[in-house]
């Protein structure tokens, strides 16, 4: 029994690695990774994940139908300017639709020579990163002021996250940023992108639907706004989430829930303004808190476009098993 489980987790890991060699390109802290990956050894392989991730995670929880998930998840940096979050889960036969693997991965690049080096990833201000601002109509990210004064907070390049079902169908929305941070620690969203991939519908690639006159309050309006062809919009749906719309009539629908690690709490619906938000959970700088639960994100439950739900469980960064500062930085 031992045995069969601890098989169970390598094929997670196994599905983790497969994310992260989707790069272009890979520095020697993955190709370690891959290199053990092919040596045949469970026990070495758990080992040096262990050793190359900042972070990891893993658990056996349920998911909002009470199917048994097991979790794995790690933050990474293939290199300096990289931090990769890497989320697989997989569920047996008796979850029907949703069995299989399912994957997560949010990756963040940043600017500049220097990257990330000498940050601990804790340090750095994922609650505000996150979190979509507006100024005189155009959506921002405060970048946040460092404790010290006399040095910034790295400056974002671009982020992006993609969910993948068991049939390799996959979302992924993405957004780059402007150059370095203003003088008001601020730095402009200068484009955003969602990719669908389908097999009933095909590949598609959308870009994100500015209003001309948008302000915060207004930054996904309730009611459904009239889309140029090639555009996306997000339209918030309380107590359901919110959903990605389109210039025909179709929407996919993207909804949360805030899971317990045993299925024992009652599972409740939690609302995030996008998905950027909900990436954020139990941060700081006021972000989103869910206590010591997990969040299921559940896009397009019912199949309406993609020919099965895109449905992972999430473990917030709060709750990951970090390494000691001194170990995570880079000389």
């Amino acid at each position: 029994m031992a045995y069969a489980v601890q098989v169970e987790e390598d094929r997670v890991n196994k599905k983790i690695i497969e994310i992260a060699r989707e790069r272009d390109v890979m520095k020697l802290r993955v190709e370690n990774i891959k290199n053990t990956l092919q040596c045949g050894d469970i026990r070495a392989r758990d080992a040096l994940f262990a050793q190359e991730a900042d972070a990891q995670s893993g658990r056996v929880t349920r998911d909002r139908n009470g199917n048994w998930v097991r979790a794995q998840q790690y933050i990474l940096r293939p290199d300096d300017k990289t931090v990769q979050v890497l989320n697989v889960c997989l569920r047996g036969q008796d979850a029907g639709n949703l069995a299989g693997l399912s994957t997560l991965d949010f990756t963040t690049t940043f600017k500049g020579n220097e990257g990330l080096k000498g940050w601990d990833l804790r340090d750095l201000p994922w609650g505000q990163w996150l979190e979509t601002k507006i100024i005189k109509n155009r959506k921002l990210v405060y970048t946040g002021e460092t404790p010290k004064r006399d040095y910034n907070y790295p400056d974002l390049d671009q982020m992006y996250v993609k969910f993948t079902n068991p049939s390799g169908e996959y979302l992924k929305e993405s957004r780059w940023f402007g150059g370095e941070a203003h003088c008001h620690y601020h730095q402009f969203v200068m484009g955003e992108e969602l990719e669908l991939s389908s097999l009933k519908n095909g590949k598609h690639t959308y870009g994100y639907h500015y209003a001309e006159a948008l302000t915060e309050p207004e930054l996904y309006p309730a009611t459904k706004v009239t889309l140029p062809e090639g555009d996306y919009g997000v339209e918030n749906i309380e107590g359901a989430g919110f959903n990605y719309t389109f210039a025909s009539d179709k929407s996919i629908n993207v909804a949360f829930f805030k899971v317990d690690d045993y299925g024992d709490g009652p599972v409740e619906s939690v609302d995030f303004a996008d998905m950027w938000d909900a990436m954020r959970v139990n941060e700081s700088w006021g972000s989103p808190q869910i206590g010591t639960n997990n969040l299921e994100i559940a896009i397009d439950r019912e199949a309406n476009y993609f020919d099965k739900p895109i449905d992972v469980v999430y473990i917030p960064m709060s709750r990951m098993l970090w390494k000691n500062k001194e170990s995570n930085n880079f000389d």
